[in-house]
């Protein structure tokens, strides 16, 4: 909305802001869920009509953790639109920190604070189930930046 231009109309609505961010972030995050399954979903349907049989159930499974690290991701960048209102500047800003996020994959002792790592969904391929106390974890963290976001954007001067 704000390199469109349309943010001051939008906010000239009988909206409030809260719902504003709150609906564009369960969109995104819907659509984060549809890509991902559907990819997914197609991945396994590809490897069946080749002959190569996946285990159809684990797969679909596995993406739990990535769509709960995705939204992880995204909300990062929702908070960076919410701080920088020039959308260079925010995307480089959410960008620097996905690759600060990726420094734990890098240590053993701090994998496990990994959000991509806990997207990959090794646990569902060896254990067959997700890692609930992971997924659990990634969604309050998606949850707080998403709250943060908008309680940013409620007090945010829009010019």
């Amino acid at each position: 909305e704000n390199g469109s231009k349309t943010l001051s109309f939008l906010l000239t609505r009988p909206v409030s802001r809260r719902r504003v961010l709150a609906v564009k972030l369960g969109v995104g995050a819907a659509a984060l869920a549809v890509i991902i399954a559907v990819s997914t979903l197609t991945l396994v349907i590809a490897s069946h009509l080749s002959g190569h049989e996946l285990p159809a159930g684990r797969f679909m499974l596995g993406t739990v953790g990535a769509w709960a690290g995705s939204t992880v991701i995204f909300t990062v960048a929702a908070l960076m639109s919410v701080l920088f209102s020039d959308q260079v500047k925010a995307g480089m800003a959410a960008a620097v920190v996905a690759v600060i996020m990726s420094v734990p994959s890098w240590v053993p002792s701090l994998r496990w604070l990994s959000v991509y790592r806990h997207m990959q969904g090794l646990s569902v391929m060896m254990h067959g189930e997700p890692d609930w106390a992971a997924f659990a974890a990634l969604l309050a963290a998606g949850a707080g930046l998403a709250l943060a976001a908008v309680h940013l954007f409620e007090r945010r001067d829009v010019t």
